[in-house]
């Protein structure tokens, strides 16, 4: 996620990004192409993507769960939302990235009628993840019990338990799930322990201070 250059059209992207995007709380990653809406322990995020080979812009929007300690942002839940806009001038790339822009908005939107709470964020995620990605799987386990599904949260356990990793990676997701399927017969705990890991998240990604993490 690169930073913001003097060139005009990364002047152009943050002027559109701050017209349009601003106005709904969504505030900017320092001086890069990177706008985020917080919700305290999820994020939308929306990147204005350069091209390593043209000036101009990719438009993604996806979300991100607190909930996995990470230094680093990641697309959770969607991502690619418009293809690429060249710069050729500014007074085509400006209504054209105002485009992308209002496109960035509509999506914003819709993540926020989409996950209004954590019930709405368990269903979908039981719905949709993948059987066999355990990154997925985790995901809906953990909102699944924040909810007070256990008896779900448990079946989805056992399927990432049934995998047999082959990577490292692969290795920590289930380790970490072990260590979480061990609190489920103490919901306090397993919650404290999922909103003190929203914290070190955002300690980590530098997001602003809040009062309130709890995933709501």
């Amino acid at each position: 996620m690169s930073s913001s250059s003097s060139h005009p059209h990364a002047r152009l992207i943050q002027q559109a990004a701050k017209e349009i995007l601003a106005p709904l709380g969504v505030f900017q990653r320092g001086r890069s192409r990177l706008w985020i809406d917080d919700h305290g322990g999820w994020l939308t995020l929306i990147e204005f993507q350069p091209s390593s080979w043209s000036k101009g812009s990719y438009l993604n929007v996806a979300a991100m769960w607190l909930w996995n300690e990470r230094d680093y942002f990641s697309f959770d839940v969607g991502h690619r939302a418009r293809g690429f806009v060249a710069y050729e001038n500014e007074a085509q790339f400006q209504p054209e990235i105002a485009r992308q822009a209002i496109a960035a908005r509509e999506r914003v939107l819709e993540f926020r009628k989409q996950f209004p709470s954590i019930d709405g964020i368990a269903q979908f995620l039981k719905k949709n993840a993948k059987e066999r990605n355990p990154h997925q799987l985790l995901d809906a386990a953990i909102a699944l019990v924040y909810v007070g599904k256990v008896k779900d949260s448990r079946a989805v356990f056992a399927k990432i338990f049934s995998q047999k990793p082959t990577y490292d990676w692969e290795k920590d997701v289930q380790n970490r799930a072990r260590q979480l399927e061990e609190l489920l017969n103490d919901p306090a705990a397993f919650r404290k322990r999922i909103e003190q890991a929203v914290l070190t998240t955002r300690k980590l990604l530098k997001l602003p201070e809040r009062a309130d993490v709890r995933i709501s």
